[in-house]
């Protein structure tokens, strides 16, 4: 009877510790599913967006800016598999000489004020 307090004791550890846990990994889940669907997404608006009128020479192919960012959105909100309510969509273009895009860095600000990043980089023949 004289350990009751110290077994009490141990056992409110053990669950604060399994509710730390817990929230740690769906945190982390929800975090890595998020990229992975952003990833992908952005690699399949990629291929949506292309402007097949521009493929006059071999190997060249153009996104088109309001293409890529509707049809990213439009994927992303489908194949979501975390829970996210996106707030904002930041999409920056990194452009080479001649006009064409390059790459794309997306970031999405969700409800609670979380930035998820990924890079998107063209590379259709």
């Amino acid at each position: 009877m004289k350990d009751f307090p110290w077994v009490i004791f141990i056992i409110c550890l053990g669950f604060m510790i399994i509710i730390l846990v817990s929230n740690h990994k769906s945190e982390e889940f929800r975090y890595r599913a998020t990229l992975t669907t952003m990833t992908e997404s952005a690699e399949i608006a990629g291929v949506k967006s292309l402007d097949n009128s521009a493929r006059v020479e071999s190997g060249r192919a153009e996104l088109t800016e309001s293409n890529f960012e509707t049809s990213f959105q439009q994927l992303f909100k489908t194949n979501a598999n975390a829970k996210i309510n996106p707030k904002d969509f930041d999409y920056q273009y990194l452009k080479a000489t001649d006009g064409r895009i390059k790459a794309v860095r997306i970031q999405i600000t969700d409800d609670r004020d979380n930035a998820y990043k990924t890079t998107y980089v063209a590379d259709v023949q």
